[in-house]
């Protein structure tokens, strides 16, 4: 059973804070924050958008932070930015 994403949360991982955007169904921004890097804080995240996809990029905490997410019910997609051209051609990243 396929479960509709209503939102798509990306994350960008750092040691003490995650800098978390969320897109609706129409892929706009909808809010922008961080939260710290505790179990806490990402299960409020998860619990105030339950259908969410989440991505995230290829880190430390990138292992623990997906197998978390998906056993609360997420679809995690983990991408690795070097293989990502448009990333890894980006003279800001």
């Amino acid at each position: 059973m396929n479960t509709p994403h209503l939102h798509t949360i990306g994350i960008d991982l750092g040691d003490r804070n995650h800098h978390i955007c969320v897109l609706d169904e129409s892929g706009d921004v909808i809010r922008e924050f961080s939260i710290r890097n505790e179990r806490e804080a990402l299960a409020l995240l998860s619990s105030q958008y339950p259908t969410a996809l989440i991505a995230m990029e290829v880190g430390a905490h990138s292992p623990w932070l997906s197998r978390y997410l998906e056993g609360r019910g997420h679809r995690v997609i983990v991408a690795n930015a070097r293989k990502l051209r448009l990333i890894s051609q980006n003279e800001r990243k």
